[in-house]
């Protein structure tokens, strides 16, 4: 699984409507918006539901994997949503089990950049035998 990213209060607007099966939405800024992927919902307008969606690319127009996580009612469906709906950042219950399970990175050789989020900063060689084990000193991955 990808990590997602997660940037604290942000928020916009829809810009005009989407239909429940719509996968971009285009809204009012994408500035301080978390890095791509990230959980955003989309607020509840009228009769219809809060959704949470994944946000996979962003140039103004968001592309979006619709009803990403159940929300607290327990449904998980798409919904149709009116122009000027908010759509914010929000932590879930997915990236809260993300973080809560770290991995470990398996590289073949000297592994490269920094740990991501969940990810543990030890990576194991796989080429060596046995395995060369690294540790990231917070600038390099050292032995």
């Amino acid at each position: 699984m990808t990590q997602l990213c997660y940037a604290n209060l942000w928020s916009s607007a829809l810009t005009g409507a989407i239909t429940d099966s719509a996968l971009s939405a285009t809204v009012i800024s994408t500035t301080g918006s978390p890095a791509v992927p990230f959980r955003a919902r989309i607020r509840a307008e009228g009769a219809n539901k809060d959704e949470i969606v994944t946000v996979t690319a962003k140039t103004g127009t968001l592309t979006i994997e619709r009803a990403a996580e159940a929300i607290g009612d327990g449904t998980q469906v798409t919904q149709a949503h009116a122009s000027g709906a908010t759509i914010e950042a929000v932590l879930t219950a997915g990236l809260i089990d993300q973080l809560a399970t770290p991995t470990i990175r398996h590289a073949a050789g000297v592994p490269t950049g920094a740990p991501t989020l969940g990810e543990l900063p030890i990576a194991l060689d796989t080429t060596a035998s046995p395995g060369n084990w690294y540790f990231w000193d917070g600038a390099a991955w050292t032995r």
